[in-house]
């Protein structure tokens, strides 16, 4: 019975929340199907080679982007503090 009554109360408490979030996937959806901006993404070397570029060398060209240069922060560690 303990778990009913808990298990109602979440309902109650995130139900809102969801109905919240679905209305706003709904404005965006409506501001247009076309990505603008830009996006920084931080990641390792090995997961920018192997998860990030495969991923984007699929999205981009769906939106007839070039899959950008390699930056000159790959592989790069931020400094050590002493």
């Amino acid at each position: 019975m303990v778990a009913i009554r808990k298990l109602v109360r979440t309902f109650f408490i995130l139900g809102p929340k969801f109905n919240a979030m679905d209305a706003e996937l709904v404005a965006l959806i409506e501001l247009g199907e076309e990505p603008t901006g830009n996006i920084r993404i931080t990641a390792t070397e090995h997961s920018a080679e192997a998860i990030l570029t495969p991923a984007l060398a699929t999205l981009l060209p769906k939106y007839e982007l070039p899959l950008p240069p390699a930056s000159a922060n790959i592989g790069s560690k931020p400094p050590c503090p002493e």
